[in-house]
């Protein structure tokens, strides 16, 4: 029996109420920092954490492959700076 993933669509919700940015933002093509940074962390948490390919993201994101790449890049950066964040106000 295959592994139980999280959907990409499930994803999609979990960010959208962490960054309190709707679903639909998420999903627009705009590029406005806010917007890109959400479907940063969607992509990371997508093929990093959850096992999806680029491709499963990419047509989920309405994203290009390479900007998929791009992103989960940059989601890891994101996270990585929320976590140095939190670690400096112990």
């Amino acid at each position: 029996m295959g592994e139980v993933r999280t959907k990409p669509e499930e994803l999609i919700a979990c960010v959208a109420k962490q960054t309190g940015i709707s679903q639909e933002l998420i999903l627009s093509d705009y590029r406005q920092r806010k917007f890109a940074d959400a479907r940063a962390l969607v992509s990371y948490y997508a093929v990093e954490e959850t096992g999806h390919t680029i491709a499963d993201v990419a047509r989920c994101l309405r994203m290009k492959h390479p900007s998929v790449s791009h992103a989960i890049k940059r989601g890891k950066e994101l996270l990585y700076n929320q976590e140095t964040a939190a670690e400096s106000r112990k």
